[in-house]
């Protein structure tokens, strides 16, 4: 096979971006906002031992990653996805607070919407103690201020985990607790 490179010649750093931004956005509809790695899941294990409820689960990607691994999962979406890897129910926030002995996992957020926020609440009113949080810092692509207040607020950081991450993001995995 004759390769020829003026056939795969990018012109610009523009160019490059806007390939990213492409696949970036046909990889999302396929799969998930974040990336998830086979080492983060299973580091992840350990902190899910009664299973995860899941708000904004999208088409159930990371929950099916989770399950690959043994955790059950009782994922939710306000608008579940037609292409889901799992099971997802239709749920908002409030069910967030049924399911207070499982984690909670929000994994990208609306930055744009109270979704994040009120999950978190009502997970923890109701006796929630862990949640594990996919996404960026306050002012970035995922989950409203109050959502970061609300962290800093009333919950520690227990581990950190780096992700692969698209051209200018800067997601990561976070392991909470509640503040005794």
């Amino acid at each position: 096979m004759n390769f020829n490179i003026d056939e795969y010649h990018i012109e610009s750093l523009a160019e490059i971006n806007n390939l990213s931004s492409y696949a970036r956005s046909e990889l999302v509809k396929k799969y998930s906002w974040a990336i998830p790695t086979k080492e983060v899941i299973e580091n992840l294990v350990p902190y899910c031992e009664n299973g995860i409820v899941e708000i904004c689960a999208g088409n159930g990607y990371w929950a099916r990653c989770f399950a690959s691994v043994g955790i059950n999962v009782k994922a939710f979406d306000n608008e579940p996805w037609d292409n889901s890897w799992h099971f997802v129910e239709v749920g908002t926030e409030e069910r967030a607070g049924d399911y207070p002995e499982r984690v909670l996992f929000l994994c990208w957020p609306p930055y744009d919407e109270k979704v994040a926020v009120k999950s978190l609440h009502n997970h923890r009113v109701n006796g929630g103690e862990i949640f594990i949080y996919v996404g960026e810092d306050g002012g970035g692509c995922t989950g409203d201020e109050s959502f970061h207040k609300y962290i800093h607020r009333y919950y520690k950081e227990i581990i950190y985990f780096q992700i692969p991450q698209w051209f200018g993001i800067h997601d990561y995995v976070s392991v909470y607790e509640v503040k005794k």
